[in-house]
């Protein structure tokens, strides 16, 4: 069984701060369109694995599961957000 764990953020920041497996993705659209981009890293440096488009409504939710074998960020993981207004995250590490 794996120990997850969640992580909500509203603005650009660490999701993780050491190895993970992304497990679930939930986040909330802005008004205008949007980006996210999950990076391999605890910082703004390192390799983008996920990048993906919101659409400009409050209305549509983002919900992306990845259960069945999750996505390895061997160092950590990293999101930067834009033009979204949050994101919740559950991983495994």
């Amino acid at each position: 069984m794996l120990d997850y764990k969640s992580k909500h953020l509203s603005a650009t920041g660490v999701i993780s701060s050491g190895p993970a497996r992304l497990m679930y993705i939930y986040a909330t659209p802005d008004s205008s369109p949007g980006t996210i981009e999950l990076r391999d890293s605890t910082d703004n440096s390192g390799p983008i694995l996920v990048t993906l488009n919101t659409p400009n409504t409050t209305n549509t939710k983002v919900n992306i599961d990845l259960r069945n074998y999750g996505m390895r960020f061997s160092t950590g993981i990293h999101c930067t957000l834009t033009s979204t207004a949050s994101i919740t995250v559950f991983f495994a590490g």
